[in-house]
């Protein structure tokens, strides 16, 4: 019998204009899960109008950041798609984050793949480090704790938030440290 291998993880985090209805990407990020990274910049489509100065305030981009340096959201599109093939894609903002890469890929005629919560990839990371002989709730409470552990180091560490790739590296530093694969503090350069 052939053991199935689930498809490894992809970690995306999604800056966008506003919270608002109307507000559209501005940044999109991944990392897969044995570390690889990019980030991409994307240029307002037309009609793409909510900004939210108080959201800009957070991240820090601007109008004119993104239409001098993002690339065509149809060409971020393509290149997300194209790296999510074959991997499941998590997020910790599974609404807006699906939102968002929905207009995304909406503007290549492209359709965004399924995004799952990231505590499917924490609860798979955490299985072979509980008691299997204990009940279902303490090992259920077992693994809460270590992953809120987890979560509770990488807050301590008071990295850049509010950027795409670093909250994806965040949610890959987590995963990499209850799985005990070794992850850089920082995203490479």
């Amino acid at each position: 019998m052939t053991r199935h291998v689930p498809a490894p993880f992809l970690f995306v985090d999604v800056e966008a204009s506003s919270l608002h209805e109307g507000g559209f990407p501005i940044e999109v990020a991944w990392v897969t899960q044995d570390g690889v990274s990019e980030s991409h910049l994307v240029r307002p489509q037309e009609g793409w109008a909510e900004w939210c100065t108080q959201a800009a305030r957070l991240h820090g981009l601007t109008l004119t950041m993104l239409h001098a340096h993002g690339k065509a959201a149809q060409d971020v599109a393509h290149r997300f798609v194209q790296v999510a093939r074959g991997r499941r894609v998590v997020s910790d903002a599974t609404a807006f984050d699906g939102t968002w890469l929905s207009m995304l890929c909406d503007t290549a005629g492209l359709a965004a793949p399924p995004l799952l919560p990231v505590q499917l990839a924490y609860a798979e990371a955490v299985g072979p480090l509980l008691d299997h002989s204990a009940s279902r709730s303490v090992q259920a409470r077992m693994a809460l704790q270590i992953v809120n552990h987890h979560e509770a180091d990488e807050d301590a560490c008071n990295r850049v938030r509010h950027r795409a790739l670093y909250d994806a590296w965040s949610l890959f530093r987590i995963w990499s440290a209850i799985a005990g694969v070794p992850a850089s503090p920082d995203p490479p350069a």
